[in-house]
């Protein structure tokens, strides 16, 4: 081989390793069905595996959605909701219950807040 064929077979391969590496950050991620991605900010993913981060426990095809980020997940359109619980952050939610907007007290860091309910989830605020 010659030299610049190994410097660019380098640089592929530093490139293949930076790229498989780096973590896709959420607000690029595909918002889940029923979110409309024009709409959110941030997507959260679903099911619930970090126990840092705010976890909207659910009751339907989407099931569990986790919000990792520390900020605010506007304008969501997650139905069948639960309790949520807040993470490593203090949290609060707003969402649908029977056509009218509820918005929850702020739940301290590692807490939940119980709505005893199937809501539709609407923001999700993280601080």
């Amino acid at each position: 081989m010659n030299v610049k064929h190994i410097k660019t077979l380098a640089t592929t391969f530093l490139a293949v390793v930076c790229v498989s590496s780096f973590a896709v950050p959420s607000a690029m991620a595909t918002a889940p069905p029923g979110v409309s991605p024009a709409s959110v900010t941030i997507a959260p993913t679903r099911g619930c595996t970090d126990d840092r981060a705010g976890c909207w426990v659910g009751f339907n095809a989407l099931g569990d959605l986790q919000f990792a980020l520390a900020r605010e997940y506007p304008y969501g359109n997650w139905p069948g909701r639960g309790s949520y619980s807040s993470g490593n952050r203090q949290g609060r939610v707003t969402y649908l219950l029977g056509g009218q907007l509820i918005y929850s007290g702020i739940a301290a860091p590692y807490h939940v807040i119980y709505i005893n309910r199937t809501v539709v989830g609407k923001t999700v605020d993280r601080r």
